[in-house]
């Protein structure tokens, strides 16, 4: 019985003992090392664990990308490549960053051969198994891809490739130990007094990892004198500091040339590649000046909010197409008989008879409501065999929606022969947040390229806006240098709706009124602004433009700054209306009479991408970080619902007191299966077979059907 005692107890002891040395692991305690001393260069890992996880971003559809390293209209081997290049300059600069500050501490790693590239082995814990849980994922997701071997053959050329290959280099330049004492320019004393203050081995750690050797321990003596080691390690911060400095110049002149030539990388990518030159900064910083590095990063904040709050650094964009170099002051209304002829041609284009007037309502929501606002009108088109277009007035809404709204009127208008195409609406939503983050990301530290308009006769600095606007031209093969004064005749013609474009002015709050057209009966009162009053050359505004600033949300594409005196900032149309309502009820109320003497009745066509409140279902089980974001974009769905308290109490008066009937229809999205896509300007091929099955569903075939009778 007591022999079994002694023989439990020691086993007891002996496995106590080997957790107690796996503990005592370098490899194992290197993380938690750097937690302790450096919590910011360990908090950038825990957001990319939480990116990589769908724990934030997911809204806007940011873990999409981050498992869509696309470059152009694919991934294959070059995306991988880039990614996992990236991936590899963001590991070696946390190597780098933290042997820089943490170096002195591994003297058993300084006795061995090719010090930095054992220091590396040891501390790849992070990095191995974040890599192997993204590549995880990346398999789920994308293993039913014809070209997957090619992508996976990328991801570890790119990572590990770029990974060996500069350990290979700051391994060749550092391997004579002996010729240290021809450097002179960085007194080593400082290094000097923190090698001579480290012991042989720290007591958190026994064991680590060597190449060749395998597990070695620490308790051995060193194979170099002090001194030697001081200078070794002064060498290698050297060469690190060099590399840093390397790895910052050539991101500088990438944006430049990707400025020029429109090839983005992976904005995946790109946010690596901006997360590993803060741990760049951040560990030369904290190297050359010690102590006072934590002075100095904060000195650093303070001046850059001060240069924000003076407005030295600007992150809003400009229009294209407007002056903004103070030539024509006259500012002009136009003529206020445009919305009158519009209705006159519209009347025309029906027979002289009087039929059903449509107005057309769109939601904002990114691409998920270009596609759905794009697909609903293509279906309503084709299945009433082009009554919708022919009936329709105007259209108005906010963001992706209006987007796509404008998308199928460029379409009647210049492209008939792909007027009812149904692939429209996947080109269309092609992505489009690649560019926007990349241009953005790797605009931080690159100069801003600009760009000649021709007619304008003037140069605009690039960046965000810019790149976002070349992506919709590119997705919807439209939109080619087309000026808002371009549409004037035709819509005063009849050939084609009226599109009301309506951003928010952000000073003011009030909105600003984008239209071909003279609109001043529709801005009597002061809450509607229209830009040809603030400015003489509003019909030169790009189409594109004009889109973007409706569509302008925050942190994804800067606010657009108008040339006017003080300067006004326009952003998002969802901050006041989210679906186009108030102008819409403007122009109803306002045109009563002429409307009333051409029309038989008005049907308001309402399309969201969003479930109506009765069919969302149950949500899944959310994270609490998810549930935090939820509550706090809760608090703007709740001000744009209270808003709508308004417009609806608008429009039951309206009904009410109009001189001809009113009916209004609400194409919502039914969420096959309680699917909502993520809101931002990217979309997944699952994305859009979710947008594509709602269409087909029974519900909402009938809802089109009933539209269609009343046409």
């Amino acid at each position: 019985m007591a022999s079994g005692t002694r023989e439990l107890n020691s086993y007891l002891q002996e496995l106590l003992h080997r957790i107690d040395n796996s503990l005592r692991f370098y490899p194992i305690q290197l993380p938690f090392f750097q937690l302790r001393r450096h919590f910011f260069l360990s908090f950038v890992w825990i957001v990319l664990w939480l990116i990589a996880s769908g724990q934030i971003g997911r809204g806007i559809g940011v873990p999409v990308l981050f498992y869509e390293p696309r470059i152009g209209t694919g991934i294959g081997l070059v995306g991988t490549l880039a990614w996992g290049m990236a991936y590899g300059i963001f590991v070696i600069s946390y190597h780098l960053t933290t042997f820089l500050l943490d170096g002195h501490h591994a003297g058993f790693l300084l006795a061995e051969p090719r010090p930095f590239l054992q220091y590396a082995l040891n501390n790849s814990l992070l990095p191995f198994s974040f890599w192997l849980y993204y590549l995880h994922h990346y398999t789920a997701q994308h293993a039913q891809d014809p070209d997957f071997p090619i992508q996976l053959l990328g991801h570890f050329l790119g990572a590990w490739g770029t990974v060996w290959g500069i350990l290979w280099l700051l391994d060749s330049i550092t391997k004579d130990v002996f010729r240290l004492s021809r450097l002179g320019f960085f007194p080593p004393q400082r290094i000097y007094v923190q090698v001579s203050h480290t012991r042989i081995s720290s007591n958190p750690v026994r064991y680590y990892l060597a190449i060749p050797g395998g597990i070695r321990s620490t308790w051995r003596p060193y194979a170099l004198d002090k001194k030697t080691l001081t200078r070794l390690l002064l060498r290698y911060h050297t060469h690190t500091f060099l590399l840093e400095t390397g790895l910052l110049l050539l991101i500088t002149i990438w944006g430049y040339i990707q400025g020029e030539v429109e090839i983005y990388i992976p904005a995946a990518s790109t946010f690596l590649v901006l997360c590993a030159t803060v741990y760049m900064l951040i560990g030369a910083m904290a190297f050359w000046l010690r102590r006072w590095g934590g002075w100095a990063l904060a000195g650093i904040l303070l001046l850059l909010i001060f240069a924000i709050r003076q407005g030295w650094l600007k992150s809003e964009s400009v229009a294209y197409g407007l002056n903004y170099e103070g030539k024509g002051k006259v500012r002009h209304t136009g003529d206020s008989l445009g919305l009158y002829r519009c209705i006159r041609a519209w009347s025309q284009r029906q027979g002289g008879l009087k039929a059903p007037l449509v107005w057309i309502q769109v939601s904002g929501g990114g691409w998920r409501s270009a596609f759905w606002s794009l697909s609903n009108l293509q279906l309503l088109d084709s299945l009433s065999q082009g009554r919708l277009w022919q009936r329709t007035l105007g259209i108005s809404g906010a963001s992706g929606g209006l987007i796509g709204a404008a998308v199928w009127r460029e379409l009647g208008l210049f492209y008939p022969h792909r007027r009812w195409d149904p692939r429209e609406a996947e080109w269309l939503t092609q992505d489009g947040l690649n560019p926007i983050l990349s241009t953005g990301l790797v605009g931080l530290l690159s100069p801003t390229s600009s760009f000649y308009d021709t007619i304008a006769q003037q140069f605009y600095p690039q960046g965000r806006g810019y790149a976002f606007e070349r992506a919709l031209v590119r997705n919807s093969r439209a939109f080619y240098e087309r000026r808002i004064g371009d549409y004037a005749a035709p819509e005063s013609t009849g050939k084609c709706p009226l599109l009301l474009i309506t951003p928010t002015l952000l000073s003011q709050y009030k909105q600003l009124l984008i239209s071909s057209q003279s609109c001043s009966p529709l801005s009597e009162g002061g809450f509607i602004t229209e830009l040809r009053q603030l400015v003489p050359d509003a019909d030169h505004l790009r189409m594109t433009t004009a889109l973007r600033m409706n569509a302008a949300f925050p942190f994804v594409l800067p606010p657009v700054r108008l040339p006017t005196s003080p300067p006004l900032l326009a952003l998002d149309a969802g901050a006041i209306d989210n679906f186009g309502e108030i102008i819409a009820l403007r122009f109803l109320w306002q045109m009563r009479d002429s409307l009333a003497r051409y029309a038989s009745k008005i049907i308001i066509i309402e399309i969201r991408d969003l479930p109506a409140e009765s069919t969302t279902g149950s949500s899944p089980k959310e994270s609490v970080l998810q549930d935090f974001f939820k509550r706090l974009g809760g608090l703007y769905t709740s001000l744009t619902a209270a808003r709508r308290l308004f417009t609806n109490l608008a429009h039951t008066m309206l009904s009410h007191t109009y001189p001809i009937p009113i009916e209004e229809y609400i194409l919502d999205y039914p969420a096959p299966q309680g699917y909502i896509p993520p809101l931002g300007f990217t979309l997944q091929k699952q994305d859009q077979h979710y947008l594509q099955t709602a269409l087909r569903d029974s519900s909402h075939r009938a809802k089109l059907e009933g539209i269609i009778r009343s046409l």
